[in-house]
């Protein structure tokens, strides 16, 4: 579905993305350091040909970007990435719903097999069934305050996934006040909505 590009792809204007710049370094070259963060988590960005010395290191790197197979080298790295991306989590939490208000059974679902949830929702809607879909755009970091507010008074959440139930193990262990079924299809192609309803009116 997403290789061969069967969905419809949105490119949008010049002027309509909101771009972020990077902060750049305040030393001189000589002193900089392309690894080191100063009193934050994201270490200011040199752009090549701007007199810096860049290096781009994917191992492990002290902050002059020089590998260093160092057990100390590797923890402060490490914990700064992880550090950098957890506590962005609200920052980074993104989603989309369809039939939010008054739901109580809530379709939860991410990348393509959302086409289908979204489907599916509908279907149950038409048939007295008070369903809503729910996509989310980013799946890690998880914002479990974030997803928790998101299903507040939903009875009973599906979460369908075109695998075994991977994400409805991390979902499952965020949501105690909600009843949370795992619909797993392990399909080559986009999941028929109809399957999806099925799997739902099992439980409901």
């Amino acid at each position: 579905v997403i290789a061969h590009t069967y969905g419809k792809v949105v490119v949008k204007e010049p002027g309509e993305v909101e771009v972020v710049e990077r902060a750049k370094p305040t030393v001189p070259p000589e002193s900089y350091r392309p690894y080191d963060p100063g009193d934050g988590l994201v270490p200011p960005m040199a752009c090549f040909g701007e007199g810096y010395n860049v290096l781009v290191e994917s191992l492990t790197h002290d902050e002059r970007g020089y590998y260093a197979p160092r057990s100390d080298a590797q923890r402060k790295l490490m914990w700064r990435l992880y550090r950098k991306i957890a506590e962005s989590a609200p920052e980074l939490f993104d989603y989309s719903v369809a039939y939010l208000d008054g739901c109580d059974v809530a379709l939860v679902s991410y990348g393509s097999t959302s086409l289908s949830a979204l489907v599916a929702a509908k279907i149950l809607r038409s048939e007295g069934y008070r369903a809503c879909s729910i996509r989310l755009r980013t799946l890690f970091p998880i914002y479990e305050e974030g997803i928790r507010k998101l299903l507040e008074g939903v009875e009973k959440v599906f979460v369908v996934e075109n695998n075994i139930g991977l994400y409805y193990r991390e979902l499952r262990g965020i949501l105690k006040s909600n009843e949370v079924v795992s619909v797993p299809i392990i399909d080559l192609d986009l999941p028929q909505p109809k399957e999806v309803v099925e799997v739902v009116k099992q439980w409901l």
